[in-house]
């Protein structure tokens, strides 16, 4: 557990939007603060909602096709948002950090490589696990996913975990081995 003042510095307590600005936002909901220096910000039940900066790397188009759907209940009523997938996410803090590393970046890029090899590691042990019976549209989806990671992050596929947690299961002409291999 992070004492407060760690907290203010390594964790985010806010939710980032797309596609608006922040005049936007302040006119839209209803919670205005203000922070120490007089900055305003939304919040909604204490929580801090910003808009994403400028991007380096995030493009709106792409951020829309590889969005994930994330799905909450408010009020008994089911709430459909869109969310923008981990691997963006990645390859923009990334670059961001090239040129304003901030101290909670890197425990955020952290984060996001963790995520991320957690998801080529379920897909992948469950694809090699189920090869008889796994559907061909969940194969696609699985192995879409190595592909992207493969060419816009290949380093994550260095990861000692993904190799510890798949070897076994892998022969040398799989799919996700010809991946892995590609990548020193």
């Amino acid at each position: 557990m992070l004492s407060p003042a760690n907290e203010d510095v390594w964790l985010s307590k806010d939710i980032d939007f797309g596609g608006v600005f922040g005049d936007e936002l302040l006119a839209a909901l209803p919670v205005v603060m203000t922070d120490g220096i007089g900055g305003k910000y939304p919040t909604i039940a204490g929580v801090r909602i910003g808009y994403i900066q400028a991007g380096v790397t995030i493009n709106p188009e792409e951020a829309l096709g590889n969005a994930r759907i994330g799905l909450i209940t408010m009020d008994g009523r089911p709430v459909k948002f869109l969310v923008a997938d981990p691997l963006t996410l990645y390859f923009e803090k990334s670059r961001l950090m090239q040129t304003r590393s901030q101290q909670n970046d890197w425990f955020h890029l952290s984060l996001l490589h963790s995520f991320i090899c957690y998801e080529l590691v379920t897909g992948g042990e469950n694809w090699l696990r189920n090869e008889k019976v796994i559907d061909v549209v969940d194969v696609k989806q699985i192995l879409g996913w190595w592909l992207k990671v493969a060419n816009k992050a290949p380093e994550i596929l260095k990861d000692p975990r993904i190799k510890r947690r798949l070897h076994p299961l892998l022969t040398s002409e799989h799919p996700i081995a010809k991946c892995l291999s590609q990548v020193r």
